[in-house]
């Protein structure tokens, strides 16, 4: 679909930038992500666990769309802290809000200039490949929690994807 090129475009064009500018953390957020009361203290936490796994490639989903078993990875996740789950294989759950480290940049922007083609598919989907060649090396936390929604999945947003809406 040509809207899922385009949010992954944009997305990947927010990393390079990132990039550019030599950033040690990223922060991404999809103009649908909505805040709770508790996101302010979560999100502290996250950076938290992205300063401690500074000499990994990390990566953390900050904003759930569905449940962890809905899409049938809750057996990967196990608690790390009050609002935070380690995965034991990476995987992304949304793309509406993340926080990656500079070397978790480096390494995807790696892979996906080495994979042009991988950018037509929708920006979750380009995650989990990576995830997937990156055997086992990526420290995959999701915010538990979520510490923001994807409001496109509660109905406080409209969504871009017609097969969204209501």
């Amino acid at each position: 679909m040509q809207i899922e090129r385009f949010v992954t475009a944009k997305h990947v064009k927010g990393l390079r930038d990132s990039a550019n500018l030599g950033a040690t953390i990223t922060f991404i957020l999809e103009v649908d992500a909505i805040a709770h009361e508790n996101s302010t203290w979560q999100i502290e936490e996250i950076f938290n666990v992205l300063s401690t796994y500074s000499e990994h490639p990390t990566y953390i989903n900050i904003a759930g769309g569905l449940l962890n078993y809905e899409i049938g990875i809750s057996q990967l996740a196990s608690s790390f802290s009050n609002s935070v789950d380690i995965f034991t294989l990476a995987v992304s759950n949304t793309s509406c809000a993340y926080a990656i480290n500079e070397i978790f940049l480096s390494d995807f922007l790696k892979f996906v200039d080495s994979n042009p083609n991988i950018l037509d598919f929708g920006i979750d989907w380009v995650y989990n490949s990576f995830f997937l060649i990156s055997e086992n090396k990526i420290a995959c936390f999701h915010s538990s929690p979520p510490a923001l929604s994807h409001g496109s999945f509660t109905g406080k947003s409209e969504s871009w994807n017609p097969r969204n809406r209501s």
